[in-house]
């Protein structure tokens, strides 16, 4: 996280690992007659295992002095372990299978900053990336804290 010669801007104060997330095509329902939306039904179990499994993280001993402050600057790195990021497709029009990132942060980012007691205002930095594991798709989530900013 640092280039050479550079001092550390950001730590890592909280690393957890969660099932792949929905996208945000399926998180929301739209209400018939009534106008609105709500959560889907997927959206809400994913929620709930989310919470908690941040709630089990954070009563291990050695996050028993997280002291996450509610006016601090933060950053959160998700990386997202897909079963595969090619296409084995012949002829496909792309190389890549169609998983678009920011398609899959909304949800996450806002179970985890709620369960954490955070206002997602805070979040000042944010990263994605993609990798494979065949056998294990997943997202690792890292909270960040960062420098003052000024």
């Amino acid at each position: 996280m640092t280039m050479r010669g550079a001092k550390p801007t950001m730590r890592v104060l909280l690393s957890l690992t969660f099932p792949m997330p929905p996208t945000s095509n399926h998180i929301y329902v739209n209400l018939r007659g009534r106008g609105g939306r709500m959560l889907s039904q997927e959206a809400t179990r994913y929620q709930a295992k989310v919470r908690a499994l941040v709630v089990q993280e954070l009563l291990r001993p050695e996050n028993a002095l997280l002291d996450l402050a509610p006016d601090r600057p933060y950053g959160v790195w998700l990386r997202y372990w897909f079963e595969r990021i090619e296409t084995v497709s012949p002829g496909a029009k792309h190389r890549f299978v169609r998983q678009d990132l920011p398609n899959r942060d909304k949800l996450l980012v806002d179970t985890v900053s709620d369960a954490l007691g955070l206002d997602d205002l805070h979040i000042f930095f944010m990263a994605m990336d993609k990798w494979v594991d065949p056998a294990n798709p997943r997202v690792h989530y890292l909270l960040l804290e960062m420098k003052e900013v000024h």
